[in-house]
């Protein structure tokens, strides 16, 4: 089979106290968000708690600078929407968020990751 974390480690946002799921059982460090490649996914798609990712496209690009598709989806896991459903000013930059109009992450998709943190960092305990 393939090695799978522990569910024991395994952390999500529940409204428990402190915000998070029980992890006090696992032996090793608890994780937030998980990468799985499946195979025939046909692309991908992310939430906060983890990522599927097409495998074959995947083991195609793994020796890429950057896996588009991985790096979108990981987006997901930091609060980012996807910005091609999204309104936006004419003016808007190319970005990852953004299908197809970039393959890689741009200064945007920093920028948007800097501002979800600043919204979001205080409702959790970092």
């Amino acid at each position: 089979g393939s090695p799978q974390c522990p569910e024991t480690c395994y952390r999500s946002v529940d409204g428990s106290p402190g915000g998070w799921s029980e992890s006090s059982g696992c032996k090793g460090e608890p994780f937030d968000i998980s990468l799985w490649p499946k195979q025939g996914l046909g692309g991908g798609w992310g939430t906060y708690w983890g990522q599927q990712v097409n495998l074959d496209d995947m083991l195609q690009h793994i020796d890429d600078k950057e896996l588009e598709i991985v790096s979108h989806e990981m987006g997901h896991g930091f609060g980012l929407p996807d910005f091609y459903q999204e309104p936006k000013p004419d003016n808007f930059k190319p970005c990852l968020m953004d299908a197809l109009t970039s393959a890689s992450v741009r200064d945007t998709d920093g920028w948007m990751l800097r501002r979800v943190l600043e919204n979001k960092k205080k409702n959790y305990n970092f």
